[in-house]
């Protein structure tokens, strides 16, 4: 015999004489749980065919409801399937006046001023400062 089993074999041996009274003091008591387990394990098997059986004999308190409907097609309407189409029609875009095709001196003058009119060192401070906050929140 191997050195290991020599040194586990009288735990091992140990072991199974304690199981083995404590079977015999408690074989009452197993006998009673296997019992127990066996009218457990029937219960679960054959439960369920009784209520079936049960259910079969008494269709009314069946919750199959595909018993309880005849055959008969149930039609629906389309509106509840479908979303209704889309309207094919855009509203009109009113113009509040004509379209011109190009602009006149007088119609651009809020727009425009000429630098040749003020002073260069006015537009010189004015473009600075426009390239220093742009400048700051570059990383």
């Amino acid at each position: 015999m191997p050195p290991i089993f020599a040194k586990i074999s009288p735990i091992i041996a140990a072991i199974s004489s304690s199981l083995r009274e404590t079977l015999k003091k408690q074989a009452h008591l197993l006998k009673l749980c296997g019992f127990m387990a066996l009218l457990l394990l029937a219960v679960i098997l054959f439960l369920p065919g009784l209520v079936q059986d049960f259910i079969d004999k008494n269709p009314e308190l069946s919750t199959d409801y595909s018993r309880k409907l005849d055959n008969t097609p149930i039609t629906l309407p389309v509106e509840e399937l479908f979303l209704p189409d889309e309207p094919d029609f855009l509203p009109e875009v009113l113009l509040e006046q004509e379209p011109r095709s190009q602009w006149t001196p007088e119609d651009a003058r809020p727009f425009w001023q000429n630098p040749e009119n003020e002073d260069p060192e006015q537009w010189q401070k004015q473009i600075k400062t426009v390239i220093d906050e742009l400048l700051k929140g570059v990383p």
